[in-house]
């Protein structure tokens, strides 16, 4: 920071979006690196004061004190910058080799290699922060591109460095090598008011500052009472004054077809017998070629503005004129001010703006480094979504790579096409729903598959052989459920309604379990299916007051109690609901049975009503815990010290917010399980004589120290508590479960099978990583994967069982592992703190002891953690948390003190 400015020094500069948000942010960019000629004149014709090196040339002739030189003279402070006095480089290294379209060359390719000198100019003038941005394609970029024709049988594996995500790998590790901590992150424009669909990768490294936090979004596709809606391109373009357009107008052979689409249409649209006359070699082509003959749409977001949009494959149609977008139109959609100007022809000015990062977005971005630069506090998606790991905000379609930009599915319309296909392959009962969902990808292959098709999908068997995935009679169920889908769907509406289809089949249960809270099975069959959707669970819905209409009239007003609670309705919020209310009922009937007292809720009868009385008050109950001391449900209870002291209890939960309070949910859903299994594991154990279940079952665990770590019993315990660790890492949304492939989480490009520690390994298990490791990374059988890795909860490396050596893996301890697989570095503690406080709802010690009798009670005075602290410290490295983290992890250690 020179004379309190904020310092940038911009590489790879273009029509200068990135750096002019930035400048709007706050920033005063002191020098420019680009080569395009047309470029460099915007630049100079625009900022005067950067005519020195708005000049064309090669960032690969440039060396780190020239630019020092070049930004000391355009402050005018007679002496060139220090290393370390730049308080930000900027910069998008050409990305064509990243590109998914056309050959991919990655970082081998020359315009990849210029990433190396973004790379060697930053540890040159070493800033304070660097930000460099690219395509989304770099996520999946190989180092080195293998064609498909290559590939597969015949051919030899795909080696480490031709695999899906290799250069992402290469990048981040160049990245970090410089000395900054490195965030990076895959944002959608559209979550930030930018009237346009545009995902980019982000990274943004910092030096002696705090970790970098993505700012939070302002917009949604779903907003709510805290995001606005996603921005059209009716809003972006009502206010411009664009007299004379400037385009390249389109062929008249381009016009005969265009002429024929309406806006929000695409080459689909086209008469049956004109459209491979229009598509020519691309009719038969893959890929949706969504770009082709497309017109826009008033009111939706521009799609991402390219670099040619009167070309065939990326049109840009005006909605109403038959012309694409002007050059200013484009601008308008990135953001530019209208004053803007830019040099050169229209095919030029095009290229620069298609290339350009949205100014709206750049400011957002470097509103968020000037707070992190001048050490202001300040909140951001990564900090956020540390600590509401579980609180699901609203939708967005954006693809998710870390936990600053997750994909949010609460709403089924915004369904991937694969879980669309799972939803309906399970409906036909296949075995391995989830692995078919990921070979057929789309929508539009699962209507045009046949069964020969089918029959030619192989999977890996544990002996690494292949055979048909799914069976015979599978194919004959999945093609006649089909053929029942589409029955009378016209051709142009037979995705929809496949959407529409599978929306509710995933609906169907979830909204049938909720029912069943308060009436037969039966009842709730027949009203979920007069219901048809979630949508209708209005009480002034004539559906809804037909639906429930022959219901006894307790039945009818305890379902008008439950749902006049809410608006509005998600398959998310009633499926978690019930399964909240009904773990902390049994939890407190629980609690009572560790310490032989009996609470008036003991009885089924009373127990059902209690549960009720919460489904039906819980959003007032959660908003005010202490009605639970004063309202009806007291008239339950019968005023015993132990009932009120049970209500003070659960009085005491229901302060912590909503995502705490789900995780809560998880520890206690382990505990209900392990009080009934607990039992009978000691039982045979006696029986059986078995040494490792025998030891197992009176190991102490001191403030359920296990559940924190993923488990440190032996055997058939150890396995109860690894399971619970896969049950945070699921919960996670950056971690995609594919169940039926028996991988736990995938992220970025790696399937991680996680298990709680070595001693769990055996031969069958390292035959079965085996085979699933043939399957993933030679066979790819999920295309989006490409390695597979095995992550330890803890232990050490050299506790490996000697059978682990057969195969190749990686395994990570404690928080790397976790880091690793979540992607998240300090909400451990959060889990910690969570774990903490379950022993204390219980008011025991030892949760194992309790089960079976021992009733070890909680010590009132010994309510430090210091214990379970020193157990989770040997196991996970410590960090210096946030003022934030910090906060949230005492909130939660004061309950129940």
């Amino acid at each position: 920071m020179i004379d309190r400015q904020l310092i940038s020094i911009s590489l790879f500069s273009g029509a200068f979006g990135l750096d002019l948000g930035l400048e709007q942010a706050g920033f005063h960019t002191v020098s420019v690196v680009e080569i395009d000629p047309d470029c460099t004149k915007t630049i100079s014709l625009n900022r005067p004061h950067l005519s020195e090196s708005a000049v064309p040339r090669d960032v690969r002739d440039l060396t780190a004190s020239i630019l020092l030189e070049e930004a000391g003279r355009a402050l005018g402070i007679n002496r060139p910058l220090q290393p370390g006095e730049v308080d930000l480089v900027t910069g998008g290294p050409p990305c064509q080799s990243f590109s998914t379209v056309g050959k991919r060359g990655s970082i081998l390719d020359p315009r990849g290699s210029l990433f190396m000198d973004f790379v060697r100019l930053v540890r040159g003038i070493q800033p304070r922060c660097f930000m460099m941005e690219n395509v989304r394609g770099l996520l999946s970029a190989p180092i080195r591109h293998r064609p498909h024709v290559l590939r597969g049988h015949g051919y030899p594996p795909l080696e480490s460095d031709e695999m899906r995500g290799a250069a992402l790998v290469v990048v981040s590790a160049e990245l970090k090598s410089l000395g900054y901590e490195v965030s990076h992150a895959l944002i959608e424009a559209a979550d930030y008011g930018i009237p346009q669909n545009r995902q980019r990768v982000i990274f943004v490294g910092s030096k002696g500052l705090h970790r970098f936090n993505f700012p939070l979004p302002t917009h949604s596709k779903n907003p709510n009472k805290n995001l606005q809606k996603w921005r059209t391109l009716e809003d972006a373009l009502q206010n411009l004054v664009d007299d004379q357009p400037e385009f390249v107008p389109y062929s008249n052979s381009r016009l005969k077809y265009l002429s024929l689409l309406k806006a929000g249409q695409n080459w689909k649209y086209l008469p049956d017998e004109l459209k491979q006359e229009a598509m020519g070699g691309a009719y038969e082509s893959g890929g949706g070629k969504v770009g082709f003959y497309r017109r826009l749409s008033w009111d939706k977001p521009s799609p991402t503005v390219t670099t040619c949009p009167h070309q065939k494959a990326t049109d840009m149609c005006h909605p109403e004129e038959l012309r694409p977008l002007s050059v200013r139109e484009c601008a308008k959609i990135q953001t530019f001010p209208d004053d803007w100007f830019f040099y050169g022809s229209a095919t030029s000015k095009y290229r620069q703006i298609g290339n350009a990062v949205p100014v709206e977005l750049a400011k957002a971005l470097g509103g968020q480094l000037s707070k992190l630069l001048k050490e202001e506090s300040f909140s951001g998606r990564e900090e956020a979504f540390q600590l509401s790991i579980f609180e699901l905000p609203q939708p967005t379609e954006a693809v998710t790579i870390c936990p600053s930009n997750r994909n949010y599915q609460t709403n089924k319309n915004f369904m991937s096409d694969k879980a669309i296909l799972n939803n309906l392959f399970k409906d036909a009962q296949i075995k391995r729903s989830a692995l078919l969902a990921e070979n057929i990808r789309t929508v539009e292959k699962y209507l045009q598959i046949e069964e020969e098709d089918l029959k030619n999908i192989l999977w890996v068997d544990k002996k690494g052989k292949n055979e048909q995935m799914i069976k015979d009679r599978e194919i004959t169920q999945l093609i006649t459920k089909r053929d029942l889908y589409l029955r009378g769907v016209q051709i142009e509406d037979r995705r929809s309604n496949i959407e529409s289809v599978s929306t509710w089949l995933a609906d169907l249960p979830v909204l049938k379990e909720s029912l069943k809270c308060f009436v037969d099975s039966r009842k709730a069959t027949r009203i979920a299916n007069l219901l048809e959707k979630i949508e209708a669970l209005k009480v002034d819905n004539p559906k809804f007051c037909e639906a429930i209409e022959n219901l006894a009239p307790g039945e009818r007003n305890n379902l008008i109690s439950f749902f006049s609670q809410r608006e509005e309705w998600s398959s998310t919020l009633l499926k978690k609901l019930p399964m909240r209310v009904r773990t902390f009922s049994s939890a407190l009937r629980l609690r009572a049975k560790f310490h032989n007292k009996t609470i008036s809720i003991a009885s089924e009868e009373s127990f059902l009503e209690f549960k009720r009385y919460l489904l039906k008050n819980w959003f007032n109950i959660q908003a005010n815990p202490n009605l639970l001391l004063t309202d009806e449900a007291t008239a339950l209870f019968g005023n015993q010290v132990e009932d009120i002291e049970s209500i003070q209890v659960l009085a005491s939960l229901l302060e912590l917010d909503t995502n705490k309070l789900d995780l809560l949910v998880l520890f206690l859903d382990e505990i209900l399980s392990i009080a009934e299994r607990i039992p009978n594991l000691a039982k045979e154990a006696i029986l059986t004589e078995n040494p490792f279940l025998f030891r197992s079952l009176f190991l102490k665990f001191k403030e359920a120290e296990e559940f924190a770590v993923g488990g440190k019993l032996n055997s058939s315990l150890e396995t109860t508590y690894g399971n619970l660790f896969e049950k945070l890492m699921g919960e996670f949304e950056n971690c995609q479960r594919i169940y039926d492939g028996g991988v736990d989480v995938v992220v970025g490009g790696d399937a991680f099978d996680i298990k709680s520690g070595p001693n769990v390994m055996n031969k069958s298990m390292v035959d079965a990583f085996s085979a699933k490791q043939v399957l993933i990374q030679d066979k790819k059988m999920l295309p989006d994967i490409s390695t597979y890795k095995i992550a330890l909860g803890y232990g050490k490396k050299e506790q490996l069982n000697q059978f682990m050596g057969k195969i190749e893996f990686e395994i990570l301890t404690g928080r790397e592992s976790w880091k690793k697989i979540t992607g998240i570095e300090h909400s451990p503690e959060i889990v910690f703190a969570i774990a903490g406080l379950v022993p204390r709802i219980f008011n025991v010690k030892s949760l194992v002891g309790s089960v079976l009798g021992e009733s070890e009670r909680y010590e009132k005075e010994n309510t430090d953690v210091s214990e379970f602290e020193k157990l989770f410290r040997n196991n996970f490295t410590p960090i210096n948390l946030t003022p934030e983290a910090q906060t949230e992890i005492s909130t939660i250690n004061s309950l129940l003190v």
